[in-house]
């Protein structure tokens, strides 16, 4: 688990996750394209 942070304004590392499809999405994948919104629960197990 990486502990980096990212301020407000910067450029966060590109990064893969799995959708809820069990897709893989790769965050430069919507680089150029209209706003991001990246939400972190880690109240799962």
């Amino acid at each position: 688990m990486s502990n980096q942070k990212v301020n407000v304004g910067e450029t966060p590392p590109d990064f893969t996750l799995q959708d809820t499809h069990g897709e893989s999405i790769t965050l430069s994948d919507f680089r150029g394209k209209k706003n991001v919104y990246l939400i972190f629960n880690r109240g799962f197990t």
